[in-house]
C-alpha cells in the first residue's frame, strides 16, 4: 500500500493542495500552499506512520496557529478515516 500512497503523493501539486484548500475552508495563499507541499513530499511517511506531531508543529512554526488548528483537525480527521487503507 505504501507504494500506492507514495505515488499517488509524488502527483500532488501545490495547485491541489490550494484547491483542497478551498474544498475545506482553509484560507491558503501560495506560499502556504508551497511550505505544505513540501511538507508532504518530504515526510509523508512519518506522518501517515510514524508521529506527525513534530512535522505539525513545524508547519505551525510557518503558518501559525489557526491556519495549522485547520490544517491539524482535518489531517486526523482523513487518517482515521482512512485508517484502513494504510
Amino acid at each position: 500500500m505504501r507504494f500506492i500512497i507514495k505515488e499517488y503523493i509524488n502527483k500532488i501539486s501545490t495547485q491541489d493542495i490550494l484547491n483542497f484548500g478551498l474544498e475545506n475552508d482553509v484560507p491558503l495563499d501560495e506560499r502556504d500552499a508551497e511550505v505544505l507541499h513540501f511538507y508532504l513530499k518530504n515526510n509523508w511517511e512519518d506522518l501517515l506512520y510514524g508521529s506527525p506531531l513534530p512535522i505539525i508543529n513545524k508547519i505551525e512554526d510557518k503558518l501559525g496557529k489557526t491556519k495549522s488548528k485547520i490544517i491539524s483537525d482535518l489531517f486526523y480527521m482523513y487518517k482515521e478515516k482512512y485508517k484502513d487503507y494504510l
